[in-house]
C-alpha cells in the first residue's frame, strides 16, 4: 500500500459483505479490526477541514458559511470508531427537495465531505439541511444532564443519529412500548428505575426513535457519585 492514498484508492478498500459496504477482509486482522496503516490513513482523512471551523462553530469555505452542531463538532475532533472505519459510508447528508417536498439523502465516506456538501449546496435549498450519522452516538459531556429540555413549549431530546438536540414527534398510528425509566423518588430522595409504558417517538430528520438504546442512555437523568480512594466498586443501593 502506498504512503499516500487518494479517494479512489480508499474506495478500493471496501466492497465486502452482502451490500459491498464493508471493508475487504484482506485489510482487516483476524478480529475484524482494520490494519494499523489503513486505520491511520482513514483517521487522518477524518481530521481534514477542522481548521475551517472558527471559535463560533461556523464552517467557512470561500463565501459559504454553515454552523456545525456542537455534538457533530465534538465527534469531528475525536477519532472515528471501529464500526465507522470498516464501513464505506458512515455519514449522510439529508435535506428536503423544494420541488417534490420529499426528504432526500446522500451518503458520504467521511464527515468533512458531508459538512462541505451541506455548507456549499444543501443549505441553499433547505435551511434545515443537516449531517446525520449512520451509527448512533451518545450525548456529549457538555450536554449531559441538560437534555431533554423544554423550549418554547416544545421538548428537545438528544438525537443519536443527528448528533444534536432535536424535536421528536409521536408516530402515527400510535405505538407504545415498555422501558425501564429513571424516575426521581421523593420518598427515597434518589432516582430509581421503574417499568413504564411510553409512546413511540421519532425524529423527522433521521428517523431515529426513542426506542434506540443510545437515545435511552443519553436522555436519562445523569447523577454524580463520589468514591473513596482505593474503592474498587460502588456500594449497591438498597431498594
Amino acid at each position: 500500500m502506498s504512503r499516500t492514498m487518494t479517494t479512489t484508492k480508499i474506495a478500493d478498500l471496501y466492497g465486502g459483505g452482502y451490500t459491498g459496504e464493508l471493508m475487504k477482509q484482506r485489510f482487516r486482522d483476524t478480529y475484524g479490526h482494520p490494519r494499523p496503516k489503513v486505520e491511520r490513513v482513514i483517521q487522518k482523512r477524518h481530521a481534514r477541514g477542522r481548521n475551517l471551523v472558527g471559535p463560533d462553530n461556523i464552517y467557512r469555505y470561500e463565501e459559504h458559511e454553515w454552523k456545525v452542531p456542537l455534538g457533530l463538532l465534538y465527534y469531528w475532533h475525536n477519532p472515528l470508531r471501529r464500526h465507522q472505519v470498516v464501513v464505506h459510508h458512515p455519514w449522510r447528508a439529508t435535506w428536503i427537495s423544494p420541488k417534490t417536498g420529499r426528504r432526500l439523502r446522500k451518503e458520504f465516506s467521511s464527515l468533512p465531505h458531508a459538512i462541505h456538501f451541506v455548507a456549499t449546496l444543501a443549505q441553499y435549498v433547505d435551511p434545515h439541511a443537516s449531517v446525520i450519522a449512520r451509527h448512533p452516538y451518545d450525548i456529549i459531556p457538555q450536554l449531559r444532564g441538560k437534555l431533554p429540555r423544554e423550549h418554547d413549549g416544545h421538548m428537545f431530546y438528544w438525537c443519536p443519529m443527528c448528533v444534536t438536540a432535536r424535536l421528536f414527534y409521536a408516530v402515527s398510528p400510535e405505538r407504545t412500548f415498555w422501558v425501564l425509566k429513571k424516575v426521581w423518588s421523593n420518598e427515597k430522595q434518589r432516582y430509581q428505575w421503574l417499568d413504564r409504558r411510553i409512546r413511540l417517538l421519532a425524529c423527522k430528520h433521521c428517523g431515529c426513535t426513542n426506542a434506540n438504546a443510545a437515545f435511552r442512555r443519553s436522555n436519562q437523568p445523569w447523577e454524580k457519585r463520589k468514591f473513596k480512594q482505593g474503592a474498587r466498586r460502588a456500594r449497591r443501593r438498597r431498594r
